[in-house]
């Protein structure tokens, strides 16, 4: 039910069916495995139990797939510092058990969703280092009014970003 392999030199990828095998697990973390690429397989929606999930400090691509939303259970998620791009599933809204997000120094880009307004316990918000914020007449994008919601919210990181 917990699989930690933090800093153990792990290399390749994460095989497409490995998370269906773990339905049972409720707190995973592989972290600070510099040579773990690929993208997050979208199998890991069968891991519904999950409260704790880490895949951060590695070399993961790609999107952050929208079957996240799916892990209703969740209480912390790090995806920070790998390598991921593209915008934030508005599917993370759907995460209200969530007190823990940290997606930073990624690549993401686009507008912050209005969903996470939703994510009323959550205590730390980290998205700096990214490329969020959509484009308006300034080149830049206001922070959702949803927000206000999160009310919370002990640590909140946006710097570095398109946003004002």
């Amino acid at each position: 039910k917990t699989l930690y392999l933090d800093h153990n030199n792990i290399t390749g990828e994460i095989p497409f069916d490995l998370f269906s095998d773990f339905t049972e697990m409720i707190d995973f973390r592989v972290r600070a495995n510099a040579d773990l690429f690929g993208t997050i397989p979208i199998t890991l929606k069968y891991m519904t139990k999950l409260s704790t999930f880490y895949l951060d400090n590695c070399d993961f691509s790609g999107e952050v797939p929208t079957e996240l939303g799916q892990l209703t259970k969740l209480t912390e998620l790090h995806l920070h510092q790998n390598d991921l791009l593209g915008s934030l599933p508005t599917e993370l809204g759907s995460l209200t058990a969530l007190v823990q997000l940290y997606m930073d120094n990624n690549r993401l880009h686009g507008g912050l969703p209005t969903t996470l307004g939703k994510l009323v316990k959550l205590e730390y918000l980290f998205l700096y280092d990214n490329e969020l914020g959509l484009k308006s007449n300034n080149g830049m994008s206001d922070i959702p009014t949803e927000f206000g919601q999160l009310t919370e919210l002990k640590e909140l990181r946006m710097n570095a970003n398109r946003i004002h």
